[in-house]
């Protein structure tokens, strides 16, 4: 991080900050489940006394990795800037590696290529940390339930953006990469343009 953020102050991962938090090694423990379980780590999150200056980006991120396919956004996955003047920042996101079919093979993924039945179960099944979990997940279809109830605002802008997303401009820049196969150029097109109508659809409660 210090090398994409020039400035003087201290990191801090979010596990760190939560783990101040009673709720925060219960929740891994209860027996709550999906948006149950969702609900109870916003209210976490809620509580801390900067929530409302880092709540944009924090939602955005999650919508981004829902995009993606993320799942290891846990709470040491993303940190607060506390810059030396007393003021506090969201960092930009970092650690994106587990999303796009990561494990996936040339093999793999022309299995999921061939075959468009396949590849909408891969993506409806989707599951993310949401920022708050280290050792649970939740369903991406819940996640967005639970931020557009909870954050209309925020959820709306962010909603708009990636249905305006420019795919011409992605698509040229994964075509023009060098260090790509074929199949995995083809993957990185098809499965963001999917993930991106999932999103879509699950957020007007599709």
């Amino acid at each position: 991080m210090k090398n994409f953020v020039p400035y003087r102050g201290q990191f801090l991962e979010g596990g760190s900050i939560l783990s101040n938090f009673d709720e925060y090694e219960s929740l891994e423990i209860l027996s709550l489940e999906n948006e149950e379980l969702i609900i109870a780590g916003f209210e976490m999150i809620e509580k801390l006394s900067f929530w409302n200056e880092i709540k944009k980006e924090y939602i955005a991120m999650n919508y981004f990795d829902i995009l993606i396919g993320n799942q290891d956004r846990h709470p040491f996955n993303w940190m607060m800037l506390y810059y030396e003047d007393g003021k506090k920042k969201f960092s930009p996101i970092y650690d994106n590696g587990a999303s796009l079919g990561f494990r996936f093979d040339d093999e793999k993924l022309k299995v999921y290529l061939s075959g468009e039945t396949q590849l909408r179960k891969y993506i409806r099944q989707t599951k993310v940390k949401a920022g708050l979990f280290e050792k649970k997940k939740v369903k991406a279809q819940d996640l967005i339930k639970v931020m557009k109830n909870r954050y209309i605002q925020e959820s709306d802008e962010i909603i708009s953006k990636i249905d305006k997303f420019d795919f011409q401009k992605y698509e040229n820049y994964i075509n023009k990469n060098p260090y790509l196969s074929k199949n995995q150029k083809e993957w990185l097109k098809i499965i963001i343009s999917q993930r991106r109508e999932y999103v879509l659809e699950w957020y007007e409660g599709e």
